[in-house]
């Protein structure tokens, strides 16, 4: 699925960018405040919406996402661990395609459109098609930053 108007890829990319942010830093366990997990992931989500519009083959941007991310993780969060930093942004991304899986199928047999017809689909309806896989992710890295937070503040108060 590609988009012809580049808006509505960059209105996903920021918001995916910052769920999958969120998501590897939850999956490798270091909290952090969400200004610096928006803030990341708004760079992150420019930079591969930047990388999406060059003509590469559709694919192509995964594993520089995934680049991109870990040393996102390194910068931006000081994790200097390249083995964890690889491992967080590999099952957020792993989770994402797994999102993505589930609910373009589903959408599609709901609404009796196959995925052939899909791809020559305007913009709003790509556009509406990946909105359940990005609400399932940012549901789930909130999600666990939420109980990623109140595990960190249990602890802490089991320290004093």
């Amino acid at each position: 699925m590609t988009y012809d108007n580049n808006l509505f890829l960059l209105i996903r990319a920021i918001p995916e960018a910052i769920g999958t942010v969120c998501l590897a830093l939850v999956l490798i366990k270091k909290p952090a405040p969400l200004k610096a997990i928006f803030l990341t992931g708004t760079i992150a989500g420019i930079i591969i919406f930047l990388i999406r519009i060059l003509p590469f083959k559709f694919g192509v941007h995964l594993p520089i996402f995934l680049i991109i991310l870990i040393l996102m993780l390194n910068y931006s969060f000081k994790i200097n661990n390249l083995l964890r930093n690889s491992a967080g942004a590999l099952g957020a991304i792993i989770c994402l395609t797994i999102f993505e899986w589930l609910t373009v199928p589903l959408l599609s047999y709901l609404f009796n459109i196959s995925l052939e017809n899909l791809k020559d689909a305007g913009d709003l309806i790509i556009f509406a098609f990946g909105l359940p896989s990005l609400f399932l992710l940012l549901l789930v890295a909130f999600g666990g930053y939420l109980l990623l937070l109140r595990k960190e503040n249990k602890d802490h108060a089991l320290d004093q």
